[in-house]
Order: C-alpha cells, then sequence, then structure tokens
C-alpha cells in the first residue's frame, strides 16, 4: 500500500520537474514584447547584433537561451512564431532556423558547432522566383540525418504571413517537424530519430545568408502524455483515500458487533487466558 501511494506521488509530481526546467520563460511562453532583449534568458552567438521592438529581429545572426529550457524525456513541444522574412539580399540561400541543441560549443560560435542539435530549417534564395525549402536535421545539415518536409515558394506575399515552426518530441529519441501556415493548418512534416539522447536541451533562434526575421514568439508545451501522467497521479491518490475512508467506515466501533451478512454462520471465540504456577497446580491436582 505504500509503494502504491509513492508511485502515485511521483506520478502526480512528475510534470512539475518540466515546468521547472523552462527557467525564465513565464508560464513556458516568451514573447519578445519588451524592447531590451533580456540577457538573462537569452544570449547572443559570436557577437550577433539583434533588435527587440516587441518582436525580436535578428539580421544574420543567432540568439539561444542562457539556460536549457526543455526536459530530458519526451512529451513536449516547442512552437517558434516568425512573423516576417523578407528574403535573402544575395544569391547564397538565406535560412531561418530553430535548434534544440546542448549549446556545447558555447557563444563564440554557431548551433553547427554543438555536439547535438535537432533543427527545422526554412532555407530561402533570393528572388521570387526560386523555390525555397523546409528541412528537418538531427545534429546539423553538415552532419547529421535529414530530410526535405516540404518545398516553399520564396515571396514575402508567402513567407510574410506568420509561420509556425513546431519541434515535438513525442518520446526521448525521436522528432517530428512541422511548418504551420498563418491559419494553424500543417503545411510541412517529417519525423526523424536519435539513436542516443542528450541531457535538456537550449532553445537557439537562427538566420544567415543575408536573411533578416522577425521572431514573435516562442512556446513550450507539455504533450498531452504529460497531462495524462498528472491525472493518472491524481486518480491514483483519490483512489487511496476512497478506499481508506471504505475501510474505516467498515470497522466496528469498540463495544459494537459486527452486522452479519445473510447466511453467515456466527462464531463464538473466547480469548485465551495464561496459567500462573498456581493454577497449574490445582489442574494438576
Amino acid at each position: 500500500m505504500r509503494v502504491w501511494l509513492i508511485v502515485a506521488l511521483i506520478a502526480s509530481f512528475a510534470p512539475l520537474v518540466s515546468e521547472r526546467a523552462e527557467g525564465e520563460f513565464i508560464d513556458g511562453v516568451e514573447t519578445f514584447s519588451g524592447q531590451v532583449l533580456d540577457t538573462s534568458t537569452w544570449q547572443t552567438r559570436y557577437n550577433s547584433v539583434v533588435v527587440q521592438n516587441n518582436g525580436l529581429t535578428i539580421p544574420s545572426g543567432e540568439v539561444v537561451t542562457a539556460n536549457p529550457l526543455v526536459p530530458v524525456g519526451g512529451g513536449v513541444s516547442v512552437d517558434l512564431v516568425v512573423s516576417q522574412i523578407p528574403g535573402v539580399s544575395n544569391n547564397y540561400p538565406g535560412a531561418v532556423a530553430v535548434y534544440l541543441t546542448t549549446a556545447s560549443a558555447g557563444t563564440a560560435t554557431g548551433a553547427w558547432d554543438d555536439s547535438f542539435a535537432a533543427e527545422l530549417e526554412l532555407d530561402l534564395w533570393a528572388g521570387n522566383s526560386h523555390p525555397g525549402t523546409a528541412a528537418a536535421y538531427i545534429d546539423h545539415p553538415d552532419s547529421g540525418s535529414g530530410q526535405i518536409i516540404e518545398n516553399v515558394a520564396n515571396s514575402e506575399g508567402t513567407l510574410g504571413s506568420n509561420l509556425t515552426f513546431e519541434i515535438d518530441r513525442p518520446t526521448s529519441q525521436e522528432y517530428e517537424f512541422s511548418v504551420l501556415d498563418s491559419s494553424g493548418d500543417v503545411t510541412g512534416s517529417g519525423m526523424l530519430s536519435a539513436a542516443s539522447f542528450p541531457g535538456a536541451l537550449y532553445i537557439d533562434l537562427h538566420t544567415d545568408g543575408g536573411t533578416t526575421a522577425t521572431f514573435d514568439s516562442v512556446t513550450i508545451t507539455p504533450e498531452p502524455s504529460t497531462f495524462a501522467l498528472l491525472g493518472t497521479g491524481g486518480i491514483s491518490l483519490a483512489a487511496y483515500a476512497w478506499r481508506r475512508r471504505s475501510l474505516a467506515r467498515r470497522k466496528p466501533k469498540r463495544g459494537e458487533s459486527e452486522q452479519l451478512q445473510d447466511g453467515a454462520v456466527p462464531i463464538l471465540a473466547f480469548p485465551t487466558r495464561s496459567c500462573d504456577q498456581a493454577c497449574v497446580r490445582r489442574r494438576a491436582a
């Protein structure tokens, strides 16, 4: 019984560990609503210049969270809303990306030098006549596994309207990557897996190749499985309390006899009595 109660308590409080791992985010959401980048939450990488004005604008640069925000294990979703992607200024393909990364290389370089990264990237070419691609990678494009999940039209009209980049971790070793349009419809998605899984991950926002993008918000959301775990723990505790109350009601009060069910045979029992030495002599006589 005690073991069952301990398991129920662990199941109830497990989601709280994930919430504590969200660092300085407010209820798991960063809206970039201020005017100055919060350096206790975000750090620039390789001397990037960023502008925050009710949205975080990064012209060919990169920022990473100061602390790991994505907890160990599965059951978490990270959504990045990009409100404006004007395009690129040269013929080199530009990119807008979100990483879940170990940030092991520090701030002197970018996520491509980290020991592990799961990346959702939108690759763009200069000019509206060239298509772009949305691609997902594990590790990074140069050395990790990857796949193109969508071909996209590279025009300001298409890309300038609130795109959402979404990385889901349904399990500790699986990643699902999706791109959603302004209506919330999925326009491209793909699934990748990682053989080995690192510890808690940082969130990294990235642009390059002359691309300037404005990020509106980043949201960390527990998956339904996490809420199910919370519900299971709560139900277990409720069942335990109900069982204790039921047993207490069934136990007869002191001085009262138990009521027999129909057909039950009453049994008369007497307590055993100890026999001292005098008692033994009387019985022997």
